[in-house]
Formats: structure tokens, C-alpha cells, sequence
């Protein structure tokens, strides 16, 4: 989502940065889903535009009208919904939809939020002409693929062109991709990095088993997550891994050393997007003060934070995890199970610490160079991605056991331990499908990731 900054705010001491995320820690140990979706013309199977009687702002508009939502603006243009109860729609810069779940205690609370409001918008869409769809990838080419009103996707863009080959696929990235984004809390600045060490360390393994964009349009490409792919070419001071923070004893502060070095691409002045074309916030946080003589404030850093989209990254008061493709809509609550399994049951959590701590570094390096590619084929990371998947479904079974989450959660991880065991993704069941009975017909893929409307 994206973070808009106030000026009038404390002014930031260089040296509470690090402190400052710290202190935003509350533990609550609620969960939230940041799930992108795609929009297809109904008829043609082109991307949905921006503007028209068909246009992607139709869906905004109609789920605004039924109230429950403030509306946000830039220009004239409708680009979000804000929720009296948390929740909240956004658009990604290709007209991709964003919706965030408030935070939720369970995860039957996450899963019914999201079939709700896929069923709703999916509804919606298909009153306009247009198919809501899942996955990892918008099918379609680069061509035609549109960009929608705001400013600050106007800036990203012209950044990750301006570094040359390492941002090479940084319009794929933002114009085309679909991920499924976890979020869960904090407690305090310990939590924080333990949370973020395994979680980065984890990135190539959840990767490789949740991949579910092997296409690029109807295209297939050699890579089971061209989402992952993309990553690895959109941006390196600020994308895959936080240098440092996967090594034993690393402290809040590593962190925010990182994000203070992180070349600025823009801020936040008066709710508008500013370019800084790599700037130090470091440079201006020492410095008291921007170039226009404006104080750097704690919202400045809030905004600074959310710039960094690293496999794992910190937020005010929670982590979240950024790994994953979209998925197919039946495997919709598979993400949010393996990490809440993972990380909020205390028995899970240390033997996947153990586990992943035994990984050599130039090893961890490797696995997220070739986890989009080579995946589950790679013996080592299949093995590690299996034994995560274990932990992840015996820590469910202990929530349940203990009330914390109902009996109905214990399947939700069924069918990706099943897949592990057998080295398949999500990406490999797409592709035989589109290989056998589908006949490599476009319109069949599309029906294999179309939201049901009820």
C-alpha cells in the first residue's frame, strides 16, 4: 500500500531510527494479506484500461457506491478505497487491485475475508466486462498493458530505468506481477530480526513452492515464478535479501542502517510524490533537514521503510513477507498458513531456525539466484521447501490444538505438502493443464484463474 508522509510531524534523530521501528512493536500476533489481482476485457482477453466505460476506475466506483469505503484521489481519478473496518483496495501501477485484509486474528477470519472480497470485486468486474483473475503474472505481453494515474509509479519507473540492466525488468515487475503478501507482528526489536532472519532465509524455498507465473502473456517461459524473476532485475540495493540481516546476531540497527543507505526514489511532501533520483536519506537525516529546507521527519522514515521491497521487510509493527506469487484462487489461504505455522507457533519457529541456520551463505546466495527458475528441481532447496512445509503444518495442528485457530485451518496446507513431496508447484500444475486437456488455449488458462463470483 502506498505511505503517505505528513511533515507535521517530530523531527528524526539520526540516531533513534533504528529504535524508532523498534518501539512501533506491539506483538499482537494478528495476521494480514495484501493479495494483487488482475483485470482482463471479458471479450478480448486484453488488459483492462485505466478509464472507460470497461476501465478498471468502473470497479473502484461501484465498490465505493456500496458503501463502507472512503474513496482516495489523486487528480480527479479514484486509485483507492480506505474501510471503516481496516480493509483497503489499491492499484498497482499496471491496474493491477490490491486488496489488504484488515488484521485478523485467525486464519478462517483471513480466509473468509478474502473469498468475500474476491467473490465481490470478481462480481463487479464481470457487470463491466472483465474477468478478475489470479496468479503470479498478468497474462498478457508488455504491449498494451497500461499505467494507471499516480505519480509516484511515474517516478519508480523512470528510476529503475535509469540503472540500466539491473532494473531491466523493472516495468515487468511493476506493470505485470501479482504477489500475495503476509504480514504478521512484532513484538520488540529481538522478534523483529528473528522474525526477519528466518523469514529472508526461508525466501528461496517459499518461492520455488508457491511458483505460479510460468508464462509470460499466454506464453510459456523457463521460469515456474517470472514474478520471482523479475525481482532479481528491478532493483539490487533494495530488492531479495537485506545485507547482513540474514547472519547470526544481527540487530534492529543493521536494519535500519540498511534502509538508511537505500538510494531514495522519492518523498512525501504535502500527500505529494517527489523524485530523488538515489538521494542519501542518510545525508538528509544527519543533516537535520531536505533540500528545500524542510525538517526530516519519523513519517519521512515511515515512507523511507516502505520503499524497500526486499524478500522480508520491516514496517511499522510488523514484517511482511514478500516471496510469493499470487495464487490459483482455490490455493488462496496456502501462503498465510505456511507462515502463521511457521512463525507464531514458538516450536515451529525454532526448529526452522535451526534448520535454515545450518544454510551455508554462498549456498542461501545461489538458492535466490535459481529459486525462479530451477525451483523445486534443485534437490537441496526441494528438501529445505519439504521440511519447512512439515514445520509449517505441525504448528497449525498445535494452534488448533491449543484454540487458536479452528479445526477447519488444519487443511489449508493439504494439498502444498502433497505437492512438495512430489517436487510440483502450482506453475507445474498450470502447465499441464495448458499442455494436455486445456490444448494451449488461452481462454481455458484464463478459466483455471478467474475469481468464482459467489
Amino acid at each position: 500500500m502506498d505511505v503517505v508522509s505528513s511533515d507535521v510531524d517530530d523531527a528524526l534523530d539520526a540516531r533513534r531510527a533504528g529504535a524508532l521501528l523498534a518501539e512501533s512493536g506491539g506483538g499482537a500476533r494478528k495476521i494480514g494479506v495484501e493479495l494483487e489481482m488482475s483485470l482482463l476485457q471479458a471479450e478480448s482477453l486484453e488488459p483492462a484500461t485505466f478509464e472507460g466505460p470497461h476501465g478498471i476506475e468502473r470497479v473502484l466506483e461501484a465498490l465505493l457506491a456500496r458503501g463502507g469505503y472512503r474513496g482516495e484521489y489523486e487528480g480527479e481519478h479514484l486509485i483507492g478505497l480506505t474501510g471503516v473496518n481496516g480493509e483497503a483496495f489499491s492499484l498497482e501501477p499496471g491496474g493491477q487491485i490490491e486488496f489488504s485484509t484488515a488484521p485478523l486474528d485467525t486464519l478462517a477470519e483471513v480466509d473468509a475475508a478474502l473469498h468475500e472480497r474476491t467473490a465481490e470485486v470478481a462480481r463487479i468486474a464481470e457487470g463491466v466486462g472483465l474477468y478478475l483473475l489470479g496468479g503470479g503474472i498478468v497474462l498478457h505481453g508488455a504491449e498494451g498493458v497500461p499505467w494507471v494515474p499516480k505519480g509516484r509509479y511515474r517516478i519508480m519507473r523512470d528510476y529503475f530505468a535509469s540503472l540500466g540492466e539491473a532494473g531491466h525488468l523493472g516495468h515487468t515487475m511493476m506493470q505485470r506481477t501479482l504477489s500475495l503478501q503476509i504480514s504478521l507482528d512484532f513484538a520488540d526489536a529481538a522478534d523483529a530480526m528473528d522474525l526477519l532472519r528466518i523469514t529472508l532465509l526461508a525466501a528461496p524455498a517459499a518461492t520455488a513452492l508457491f511458483a505460479c507465473s510460468p508464462f509470460d502473456g499466454f506464453r510459456e517461459v523457463e521460469c515456474a515464478s517470472l514474478r520471482a524473476k523479475a525481482w532479481l532485475y528491478t532493483d539490487p540495493s533494495r530488492a531479495q535479501d537485506v545485507p547482513g540481516c540474514t547472519a547470526p546476531g544481527a540487530t534492529i540497527d543493521d536494519y535500519a542502517a540498511y534502509a538508511l543507505d537505500a538510494p531514495m526514489m522519492f518523498r512525501v511532501r504535502d500527500g505529494k510524490y517527489l523524485p530523488m533520483q538515489g538521494a542519501s536519506f542518510r545525508a538528509a537525516m544527519e543533516r537535520g533537514s531536505w533540500p528545500d529546507g524542510r525538517p526530516v521527519t519519523s513519517a519521512d522514515w515511515w515512507a523511507q521503510l516502505g520503499s524497500i521491497f526486499t524478500n522480508a521487510r520491516l514496517k511499522r509493527g510488523v514484517i511482511e513477507l514478500r516471496s510469493t506469487d499470487g495464487q490459483r484462487p482455490e490455493d488462496l489461504g496456502v501462503v498465510s498458513a505456511f507462515w502463521v505455522g511457521l512463525l507464531y507457533d514458538e516450536t515451529s519457529r525454532a526448529e526452522a531456525r535451526a534448520l535454515l541456520g545450518q544454510v551455508a551463505p554462498e549456498a542461501h546466495a545461489r538458492a535466490l539466484q535459481q529459486a525462479p527458475c530451477v525451483g523445486l528441481r534443485d534437490p537441496d532447496l526441494r528438501a529445505q521447501a519439504l521440511a519447512l512445509v512439515e514445520l509449517a503444518q505441525a504448528g497449525i495442528e498445535r494452534r488448533v490444538a491449543a484454540g487458536l485457530e479452528a479445526e477447519s485451518s488444519l487443511g489449508a496446507l493439504a494439498n502444498t505438502l502433497a505437492r512438495a513431496r512430489a517436487g510440483v508447484t502450482p506453475a507445474a500444475a498450470l502447465l499441464e493443464g495448458w499442455r494436455g486437456e486445456w490444448n494451449r488455449d488461452p481462454r481455458q488458462l484464463v478459466a483455471a484463474l478467474r475469481y468464482p463470483t459467489s
